[in-house]
């Protein structure tokens, strides 16, 4: 069997929609794309690695949005 994992960051959900406002700004200035990724955009890359296009990726873990964790 494969077995990946998909590690996103910052998402649109739990504390973000809660964060305040200043910690939320601070944070978006640091990561890439300056925004919060929707719920969705994660799901997409989770249906494509569940996929049988996807079947030769085993041992991954893929990083959507921000690659550099350790900055928060």
């Amino acid at each position: 069997g494969r077995a990946n994992a998909v590690s996103p960051f910052p998402v649109k959900s739990g504390y973000w929609l809660h964060a305040p406002k200043k910690e939320l700004e601070e944070m978006l200035a640091k990561v890439p794309l300056k925004r919060l990724l929707e719920p969705e955009e994660v799901a997409q890359v989770v249906l494509h690695l569940a996929s049988d296009e996807a079947g030769g990726a085993t041992g991954q873990n893929i990083m959507v949005g921000d690659k550099n964790l350790k900055n928060f």
